[in-house]
């Protein structure tokens, strides 16, 4: 049942963030908005509900809306947790390495994509 929830939450992210997407896009706005608000929805809605959900136990609750529906919309929502738990147990240092590599390595990742998809259509 975990598997089902994770599959509809995900789902309903997905098509939410590409309405957004759609939404915003046809506004033609030179800064990416879109992704600013879906990434800042989606933490929210994981900060919202994360230690609720929790602490109460609701497991396929917490599947649908944190797992499915937020890394659907939203892997950043994941990152930002994942952040955030480790700042709250005082592992600053590995939180620290943890924002700077996820930075670096998109970014890196991306340009690394950029370059390849040039050099294959050339």
């Amino acid at each position: 049942m975990n598997w089902l929830m994770v599959f509809i939450g995900g789902g309903l992210g997905c098509i939410a963030r590409h309405g957004i997407n759609v939404l915003l896009l046809s506004k033609n706005l030179q800064f990416p908005l879109a992704t600013l608000i879906v990434n800042a929805l989606s933490c929210f809605i994981m900060g919202l509900m994360a230690n609720a959900l929790l602490q109460q136990n609701q497991t396929l609750t917490r599947m649908f809306l944190l797992v499915g529906l937020c890394g659907g919309f939203s892997t950043f929502s994941a990152f930002t947790f994942e952040s955030m738990t480790l700042i709250q147990q005082g592992n600053w240092s590995i939180a620290g390495v943890n924002i700077i590599a996820n930075m670096v390595l998109c970014i890196l990742t991306f340009l690394l994509g950029s370059y390849i998809y040039v050099c294959l259509k050339n």
